[in-house]
């Protein structure tokens, strides 16, 4: 017998793109799944969407609850999840037709409690370009976290198979503005066997409004509580990468500052000082580190005095590209 999968459907005002999503879902060549709606108080006619899923495909099951943000509405999830594993998957996003399978058979091969997979980005004008698995390799968690932390790629809870024990001891922390940077190290301390697989077979919508964007938009200071929490997460729990673990969040803060740089994205009020303490407490990671360029090290000393000055430093850069970028690259070499 198939191992059930539960997947979890936090689904908040998305009556446009809700039917498409469960359908995608449904519709998995692994059959045996365990699928779990959570209306997190919508008022659009998402909840009618909702209870008609379950009325069609019996193993679809809806939760309806206050609003109470992402966090919450994934947990609720979980305490009902009776699946083998567990995958979330955001209500405006699609998976492949061969998304849990090739995820499962990941997990049976290399006997993973925590598969990760690609991500494939699209908008409301294009399809999904899914490809399938080629390769998959089973890899130390402190390995695989440090190589999420350092490039940036693969914070997202979605596109990940989780066994459903790692959730005994880990939670979303609810109304936490970055619920998956929070609970990305704590998945990874909870699990014991990590593999990865090559397959791009979830696709995250990219539209302007959604959860994902809003964290784009508004670079908010509840950012280096987490950011602190996780480094301190790190050299409690003995990592044997720590520090390199500490130079990958420090990084990952400065790259979140450069990107303030393009139209539309602001920092909320508190974003400058919250900053300023967390770089002075940590720049030195990257001052010491010989992978960054020296003038990378001399930009983010510049973004401790004044964060403005390294957003005007990269977007002036952006624009002069052909002189200014080389020099104000991240890696030496």
């Amino acid at each position: 017998m198939a191992p059930v999968v539960s997947v979890i459907i936090p689904v908040f005002q998305a009556e446009a793109y809700l039917d498409e999503c469960v359908r995608s879902v449904v519709e998995q060549s692994h059959h045996a799944l365990d699928i779990i709606l959570v209306d997190d108080g919508s008022t659009d006619g998402s909840p009618r969407l909702c209870d008609a899923w379950a009325l069609r495909d019996a193993r679809v099951r809806v939760i309806h609850q206050p609003n109470e943000g992402l966090s919450v509405a994934r947990n609720s999830g979980l305490r009902l999840a009776t699946g083998d594993f567990v995958t979330f998957v955001d209500a405006d996003d699609l998976v492949a037709p061969d998304y849990v399978a090739e995820l499962m058979e990941v997990a049976r091969s290399t006997g993973a409690d925590l598969v990760l997979a690609n991500l494939v980005a699209f908008d409301d004008d294009q399809r999904p370009h899914f490809s399938p698995s080629r390769a998959m390799r089973r890899v130390p968690a402190e390995d695989a976290l440090v190589d999420i932390v350092r490039t940036g790629v693969g914070f997202a809870s979605c596109g990940k198979l989780i066994a459903r024990h790692v959730f005994d001891v880990v939670r979303f922390e609810p109304r936490a503005d970055f619920e998956d940077l929070q609970i990305l190290p704590r998945l990874f301390a909870a699990a014991s066997v990590v593999a990865t697989s090559d397959a791009a077979n979830y696709g995250y919508r990219q539209r302007a409004g959604s959860l994902m964007d809003g964290h784009r938009q508004v670079l908010r200071p509840s950012m280096f509580e987490i950011l602190s929490s996780n480094i301190a997460f790190a050299q409690w729990s003995a990592h044997a990468r720590a520090g390199e673990v500490t130079a990958g969040y420090v990084m990952f803060a400065l790259r979140i500052l450069e990107g303030q740089g393009r139209a539309g994205v602001v920092r909320a009020p508190g974003y400058d000082g919250a900053y300023r303490r967390f770089m002075a407490r940590h720049i030195r990671v990257v001052l010491t580190s010989a992978d960054v360029s020296v003038a990378y090290r001399a930009a983010a000393l510049v973004s401790i005095v004044s964060p403005a000055a390294f957003v005007r430093g990269f977007r002036w850069a952006a624009r002069l590209k052909s002189t200014v970028a080389p020099n104000l690259r991240r890696r030496s070499g």
